[in-house]
């Protein structure tokens, strides 16, 4: 029989991990909020392991969390395949992402409201021997390739609004050495789905 004295220091070691814990994300939420900058080398390092490539955020410059999270980043980066002849695969001088945070854990799509890039390069490589550099090796060991043949419900996302400005957009494999260019490229859904 476990004695009332046990009990007792239990569940002071438990209140105590829980309030560590609860005091730990108060502190993060806060500096995410007063200050978005000391977050951006943790998403960094988060994108980067996520991806398996090297991901440079230059500015954090903006950054809510709740209902509806947003952040902003600029001069952000991806690094290439090891094999391709580029060092970056994309780069954007900003993105700008607003979306319903609940959405993602939810069984639906995830509710993107608005999308912001602004001077959007990449450069896309396929080679017949190797996966194209757009295919990521993701943190779970499997490709985004191998992910396509699951039997899962397929990754959707919704967006309401969507701005895209001066895309470029190189594509070379053994064949072809395509550039394609776009000044500027929008999406806004309405009420009635247009």
């Amino acid at each position: 029989m476990v004695s009332a004295r046990a009990v007792r220091i239990l569940l002071s070691c438990v209140a105590a991990v829980l309030f560590l814990l609860i005091a730990a994300t108060a502190v993060t939420l806060a500096i995410a909020h007063y200050q978005p900058q000391r977050i951006a080398p943790l998403i960094e390092e988060l994108a980067s392991a996520y991806l398996g490539r090297q991901v440079r955020l230059g500015e954090l410059s903006a950054l809510k969390l709740g209902r509806v999270s947003y952040v902003q980043v600029r001069d952000i980066s991806v690094a290439n395949a090891s094999w391709a002849d580029t060092p970056e695969m994309g780069r954007a001088d900003r993105i700008l992402l607003r979306l319903d945070l609940p959405s993602i854990w939810g069984e639906g799509p995830i509710q993107v409201q608005d999308l912001e890039v602004d001077s959007l390069h990449l450069d896309l490589q396929a080679r017949q021997d190797l996966p194209p550099n757009w295919h990521f090796l993701f943190a779970d060991g499997a490709s985004d390739e191998e992910d396509q043949g699951s039997a899962d419900v397929p990754f959707a996302v919704v967006f309401e609004s969507a701005a895209l400005r001066d895309i470029r957009t190189r594509y070379r494999d053994a064949d072809l050495d395509v550039v394609s260019v776009i000044s500027e490229l929008a999406l806004s859904l309405k009420d009635d789905g247009v």
